[in-house]
């Protein structure tokens, strides 16, 4: 595997196969509602209960991190010695905010611009169980992901993927899943990168 994980003592030690992006945890679902969950792009990376790093191909130079914070995760992208964190997640101090759409150019110098938007949906219990076996679905099939279920009830996880766009930029997806509330954050986010020197891209 090209990823590495992160597996603190809150995680149990085993994976369920050698390519399956899910975790177990040990520790129950921390955060009670999507409704205090505070988007942001300026936060420090914070504590993670697992980790997992990648260097996409097509991305030279550029090193992916997955992190799931709880009900909450980071996502973080290095190159050439600057930072990039997304951060979706519950912080005192902080106001909630779900961006339906934001956009911002420049938001790193590595990339031109960055997109996101964030929904929240409600479900019966049987619905929630289906989205909750179609995101695993796609986090299975996607090249870069990490999934952690919490104890307590199967279908309370948070989840992340993500791929390249085939044009030098990367996308991922996010799903914060409540089954005490039936309800499901889901994030979708792009960022372009810049080509780096004597790239494919460039020439």
């Amino acid at each position: 595997m090209s990823a590495t994980e992160t597996l603190p003592q809150a995680l149990a030690p085993a994976l369920p196969g050698p390519l399956d992006p899910v975790l177990l945890a040990d520790a129950p679902f921390a955060d009670a509602s999507p409704d205090d969950l505070s988007f942001s792009t300026d936060a420090p990376r914070l504590p993670a209960l697992a980790v997992r790093r990648a260097e996409p191909a097509g991305l030279l130079g550029t090193t992916l991190e997955l992190r799931v914070l709880g009900a909450s995760h980071q996502v973080v992208l290095e190159r050439d010695g600057h930072e990039w964190v997304e951060t979706l997640a519950c912080r005192p101090g902080h106001d909630p905010f779900l961006p339906t759409a934001l956009r911002r150019a420049a938001p790193v110098p590595f990339a031109a611009d960055y997109e996101t938007g964030c929904t929240v949906t409600g479900h019966s219990g049987r619905g929630l169980r289906r989205q909750v076996e179609r995101l695993l679905g796609t986090c299975r099939s996607a090249p870069h992901a990490l999934v952690v279920r919490f104890a307590g009830d199967p279908s309370a996880l948070t989840g992340l993927c993500a791929w390249e766009d085939g044009a030098g930029g990367l996308l991922w997806r996010s799903w914060h899943v409540y089954p005490q509330a039936r309800r499901i954050v889901h994030s979708r986010s792009a960022l372009r990168l810049l080509p780096r020197p004597g790239s494919p891209v460039e020439r």
